[in-house]
């Protein structure tokens, strides 16, 4: 490469300087070079032009956008119904979650479980607002992950204070205070740790309550980041789209309204045009005759001469593609979700079964995630709390100790259940995977929030009380239990049963 008079000076005073400038220009040209040649999706265009790099951690980047964000969620689920409909289906599906001790202390697992289901559950709000119990703070945390992000819920004495996400803010006199982002403050050290959270009363007064971070539990949205302290509205990323949703429908619904306001006069065959919502009957007399009044706050007059008549357009909204259309809308908006469109518009008439089944088999699968996070970051850390100062009171028993370690935190929840569409291919399938080792009595109860040992109880319970009816009639257990089954066979279609269940002999094998 040759040298400019720059180079060549350089060059002359240190040799050492003039090849450092060289290397750098030859990595430059490297760079550049290989810019061209990369990822598309990293070239600068004329059509998309690069939006710059941001090293800023998101806790940055969602300070200044947080609360219209929200606020835009809010107005959307006030007013649009595709916005309720996606936040209310989801805590619909996924219900609440109940715990189920699971120690090798089968009486510790009853005290534990019925303290926290029976004592616990019902004064876990601590304003003891009607109707408000443990499961229904799960649910208005599962909602307010898609419209606000995360919740701060309070312990006071036995109970819960909910805050919303809203009122988690950075004081205005500490905003320099580098230590704090977005009201969340952490201690400075290599680990960034959280120690505190700020939490206004959202009033103008601008008082800040300072809580310590385990005097209550922080329960975020997912995060996608790794370095997240907040986490953005489930919603966040679809926001547009809703809003194009509903302005679409409110558009078309408007232009439908407004053609069917429109009329032509005709006159001696010649047309003229008008607007109006009614027809009038032809005047002879030439007097004028007033129409009502339109819905947009027109008034039209005519003089009602012979041979005018009134005729209304032809309305051809909305067209045959705009069902088409709204649904392809509802599909990018559910995808952005992560939700089946069949979920959203609860539509389930456009597929196959076997098409139907796949989107509640993926709905499932979201449901389960979103489950197994709110456990985490709720569930379990309440139940924990619970069961400690329920052991330290002496409420119940200490829990037992196993390889030197106590499991009084050991427990599993119940799974929400989604409505199968044909409960007895389901049922089939059922009992086929548990035949095959893939499922077991305990998957099965944790849907219904009941542990293995109460599933066999209450079967034990069941075969009892057959035996002791049989009994009662004067007829054998297979006998009694045989017509049940033909019943259920006859009503459903249920996985098929043995000859001789279906002869009413030998069914005592099947029932136990």
């Amino acid at each position: 490469m040759a040298l400019n008079w720059l180079d060549k000076a350089i060059e002359a005073v240190s040799p050492t300087l003039a090849e450092d400038r060289a290397i750098s220009r030859h990595n430059i040209g490297v760079y550049n070079y290989w810019k061209q040649q990369g990822y598309d999706a990293g070239q600068d265009t004329r059509r998309r032009a690069n939006t710059g790099i941001d090293r800023h951690p998101e806790d940055y980047v969602t300070a200044g956008t947080y609360d219209q964000i929200i606020a835009n969620l809010f107005q959307l689920y006030r007013n649009d119904a595709m916005t309720k409909s996606i936040v209310d289906v989801i805590p619909t599906y996924m219900g609440e979650s109940r715990p189920l001790a699971a120690t090798e202390d089968t009486t510790f697992n009853d005290e534990a479980t019925s303290y926290f289901n029976d004592v616990f559950w019902n004064m876990a709000d601590a304003r003891r607002r009607p109707g408000v119990d443990f499961g229904t703070l799960q649910t208005l945390w599962t909602k307010y992950s898609y419209l606000g992000g995360d919740m701060f819920f309070a312990i006071m004495g036995d109970s819960l204070f909910p805050y919303e996400g809203l009122q988690i803010q950075t004081p205005s006199k500490l905003r320099a205070d580098k230590l704090i982002t977005n009201g969340i403050r952490v201690d400075g050290k290599s680990t960034n740790r959280v120690t505190h959270y700020y939490i206004t009363d959202g009033d103008a007064s601008g008082k800040y309550t300072r809580l310590p971070e385990n005097a209550g539990f922080f329960a975020p949205s997912k995060y996608w980041r790794p370095c997240m302290l907040r986490a953005a509205p489930e919603l966040h990323s679809v926001v547009g789209a809703l809003q194009d949703y509903g302005e679409t429908i409110q558009n078309v619904q408007s232009k439908i309204k407004f053609e069917s306001m429109l009329f032509t006069v005709e006159r001696n065959g010649a047309v003229t045009g008008g607007a109006g919502s009614k027809l009038v009957s032809r005047g002879g007399t030439g007097e004028q005759v007033e129409h009502s009044e339109a819905d947009y706050g027109l008034r039209f007059k005519t003089t009602g001469s012979p041979g005018e008549d009134f005729q209304l357009s032809n309305m051809n909204n909305p067209g045959s593609q705009h069902v088409p259309y709204m649904e392809h809308m509802a599909r990018i908006i559910g995808s952005g979700v992560g939700l089946p469109v069949e979920v959203i518009l609860h539509i389930y008439t456009n597929g196959s079964y076997t098409a139907n089944r796949a989107a509640r088999a993926d709905f499932l699968q979201y449901l389960t995630d979103r489950w197994a996070w709110r456990n985490k970051v709720l569930n379990q850390r309440v139940y924990n709390w619970q069961i400690a100062k329920a052991i330290t009171r002496g409420d119940i028993r200490p829990a037992p100790v196993v390889n030197g370690r106590s499991q009084w935190n050991k427990c599993t929840w119940s799974l929400p259940h989604l409505r199968q569409i044909d409960e007895g291919k389901e049922i089939t399938a059922d009992v086929k995977k548990w035949g095959a080792c893939q499922d077991s009595l305990s998957d099965w109860g944790r849907e219904s929030g009941r542990s293995r040992d109460q599933l066999l109880d209450a079967h034990d319970r069941d075969v009892k009380d057959m035996k002791a009816r049989a009994d009662e009639i004067g007829v054998t257990l297979s006998e009694y239990a045989g017509e049940l089954f033909k019943a259920s066979a006859a009503g459903s279609e249920g996985p098929a049963l043995p000859d001789d269940a279906k002869q009413g002999a030998g069914v005592d094998k099947w029932l136990i």
